[in-house]
């Protein structure tokens, strides 16, 4: 009765052995690795995508993404071929061996001027200001250079003969016209 207890035991031991070990091999065997990296946010974007497994899908947004492949060891590139609207997105990568797909927030840009433009502009409080291109996006707009303090008069000649005044405007851009006085 000994022996068979002892046998019992022993297989018991080897069984549970047996089955720790096809655990770790089958867990191991589906761990996979991915990273994304945003490597341009204006039209085309592109992605680099580090995987230690096969990508089978990728979407962007809830939508299927047509993505070409080059690979480079671990690394490729995705490039999308329709430009992404302004704003964040959200990349889904799916992988072999994976249930839930990896996420990751992705940022597009569009190219609204070319650097070293200006454009002239309304500051919020209505005065003359000035927009400047830097990283192909309007800079907000900067009221112009204050040449007086507004409220402020300052003398001119109102007719030959008469000495009249003129008054800086409310944006301290500029004098108004010759008054009387």
């Amino acid at each position: 009765m000994r022996s068979i207890d002892c046998r019992l035991f022993f297989f018991a031991f080897v069984l549970l052995i047996l089955v720790s070990l096809f655990l770790i091999y089958s867990r191991s065997r589906y761990a996979c690795d991915v990273e994304l990296s945003q490597v341009s946010v204006f039209p085309p974007q592109q992605v680099s995508i580090n995987s230690t497994c096969r990508v089978l899908n990728i979407t962007v947004d809830g939508e299927p993404v047509q993505f070409a492949q080059t690979q480079v060891g671990s690394y490729f590139l995705v490039d999308f071929d329709s430009n992404l609207t302004k704003g964040k997105h959200l990349v889904h990568v799916f992988v072999e061996g994976k249930h839930e797909p990896e996420a990751y927030p992705i940022l597009a840009k569009v190219k609204e001027c070319e650097a070293g433009e200006t454009r002239d502009c309304l500051t919020h409080d209505g005065c003359d200001g000035t927009q400047r291109c830097v990283d192909y996006e309007w800079t907000p707009c900067k009221k112009n250079r204050m040449v007086c303090r507004p409220g402020q008069r300052k003398a001119c000649a109102y007719t030959p003969c008469k000495v009249g005044h003129k008054e800086c405007n409310e944006c301290g851009t500029g004098y108004g016209p010759c008054l009387p006085g």
